[in-house]
């Protein structure tokens, strides 16, 4: 795209650059007529430019030639007078050129971001300028990267500034808004500043159900902070909208887990499995719901002080041997353990059972 802007461009420039702006003989050695006179050859050498970041460079030394040329030109003469000579051949000619300042920081994006940052708020900040304010802007572009590009220098008070620019602009609002939020996430110093952040966030959110990124930080939010029953309530929200999402019901799961709520996670669990049956993370933490259920139910007893019957011996035995398949067929599926580590409770349930293969997964504790 920016090679025909770039050939349009030059050949607009030509044309400009062969009809010259003529300035009256006695204004010749004035400082206008001076920058006028050093801008026409920055002009002229646009059309024979063949490196790029040459040319972006020398996009941006125009721009700002042109911007302090206009200043002297409106200077008052002699007499007091404001009578511009060069204003409205440059509004025209640079004008076209300025658009290019975002090019140029699209074409440095990544490979100097220090120069494509510097481009476009050359860009962004001479929109109002009187050579260029009555020309389309293209702001939300500009504001947008240059908010990416500020957030990856970690600037966030920056990045924030330009993503609130970008909203404006419908093209980008929803990437901006997106990159607002993560700046507000990164630049929390205190609880008025946590608070502001997950109520813009949900705000978000609502507008945006889609958006799998806020959900992500809304959930992570909640679980930094301990905010348990905050947690809860909103996955059990989400899950009201989204009850075949196998990665919210696996959520619902931890929660209940946390809380030590086994039947429940084990039942969250098991809906995340209907869902997809190799969902590894699902299939062995119902394993281990069971063994810590059989793990508390024993130590309830014992804590009681009463002596432990051969009823209850075999509830204790039969928790156990629910979750055996469950952790069995993580083993399958991760045999080499680099997701779960199926070993220490599959060995327990064995040895707890009576099972000879407890030997043979013990020695595999030890690795």
């Amino acid at each position: 795209m920016w090679k025909v802007r770039v050939v349009f461009t030059v050949f607009l420039l030509t044309v400009a650059i062969g009809r010259g702006v003529a300035a009256p003989a006695d204004n010749l050695q004035t400082p206008a007529a001076q920058s006028n006179r050093q801008l026409q050859l920055l002009i002229a050498k646009l059309p024979v430019c063949h490196d790029s970041a040459f040319y972006y460079n020398l996009v941006a030394d125009i721009v700002t030639t042109a911007v302090r040329c206009d200043s002297l030109d409106h200077l008052p003469n002699a007499k007091g007078k404001v009578r511009p000579q060069y204003h409205r051949a440059n509004a025209q000619t640079v004008g076209r050129i300025r658009h290019q300042l975002i090019d140029g920081g699209l074409y440095f994006y990544q490979k100097d971001n220090l120069r494509a940052l510097a481009l476009l708020q050359l860009y962004l900040n001479t929109q109002h300028h009187p050579l260029f304010h009555k020309q389309q802007q293209e702001t939300g572009l500009a504001s947008f990267y240059a908010g990416r590009i500020a957030y990856g220098m970690k600037d966030y008070a920056l990045a924030e500034r330009y993503a609130d620019v970008a909203l404006k602009d419908n093209d980008y609002a929803r990437e901006a808004a997106q990159l607002k939020i993560y700046c507000m996430k990164n630049h929390i110093a205190n609880e008025e500043d946590a608070q502001t952040y997950i109520r813009t966030l949900q705000a978000l959110y609502e507008k945006d159900r889609g958006n799998a990124h806020y959900r992500g930080l809304i959930i992570e939010f909640y679980s930094e902070r301990g905010m348990h029953a905050e947690l809860a309530s909103f996955v059990d929200t989400e899950l009201a909208r989204h009850h075949k999402d196998k990665l919210l019901w696996a959520l619902k799961g931890d929660t209940e887990m946390q809380a030590h709520r086994w039947d429940v996670a084990i039942n969250a669990y098991q809906h995340a499995v209907v869902l997809d049956s190799l969902f590894l993370p699902a299939l062995y933490n119902i394993g281990i719901c069971y063994t810590s259920k059989a793990i508390q139910t024993r130590d309830s007893i014992e804590t009681g002080g009463g002596q432990i019957t051969q009823k209850q011996i075999a509830a204790i035995r039969h928790l156990l041997a629910d979750g055996q398949p469950y952790l069995e067929k993580a083993r399958r599926l991760d045999p080499l353990r680099h997701t779960v580590d199926w070993a220490p409770p599959l060995y327990q349930v064995y040895y707890a059972l009576g099972d000879p293969r407890a030997e043979e997964v013990k020695r595999l504790i030890k690795m």
